[in-house]
């Protein structure tokens, strides 16, 4: 799975050097280098749907909890259509789902921080930082919070 998002060169499996660095248009038209993101969307967002409700299902029941229990959801905010996939195939409320994708785009690796940061600045989210007493974030691990200022009580790679 790590192929499907990448960057080729540039590191100790293939260090950086004027071959890696030649642009080369792909199938699609885009031009780029072995030493850029090279990603197969398709296949990421594949994989989430395989993995990632999986994944929170079984966090979840280790904890004895249902997905009604949880009070609000922050997923890694990648695209709209991944956050539309897991909020429709874990049958969420979307109220209950936080997305600032459409004000900051994805953030890579700080969507989650980001998100919550911005969920304890918005006023009239229907479930805030302030009255969540269990959240589940979810991005390259999912974690539970029973409250806002807890750590989190179990974690699950995805």
């Amino acid at each position: 799975n790590h192929k499907m998002f990448i960057i080729p060169a540039g590191g100790c499996r293939m260090p950086k050097s004027e071959e890696t660095s030649i642009p080369k248009t792909d199938g699609s038209g885009n031009v780029r280098t072995l030493e850029n993101i090279h990603m197969d969307g398709l296949g990421i967002l594949g994989f989430v749907n395989a993995k990632v409700p999986d994944q929170i299902r079984g966090i979840l029941d280790r904890n004895g909890m249902f997905l009604d229990d949880i009070d609000l959801f922050v997923f890694h905010q990648a695209s709209q259509l991944a956050l539309d996939s897991l909020t429709r195939l874990l049958k969420l409320q979307p109220r209950k789902v936080f997305q600032n994708l459409q004000y900051v785009g994805n953030t890579v690796s700080a969507s989650i921080p980001i998100a919550l940061k911005d969920l304890i600045d918005v006023e009239g989210f229907p479930t805030t930082a302030a009255n969540a007493t269990r959240t589940i974030r979810c991005g390259r691990c999912c974690t539970i919070s029973r409250t806002p200022h807890r750590r989190a009580t179990s974690s699950a790679r995805c």
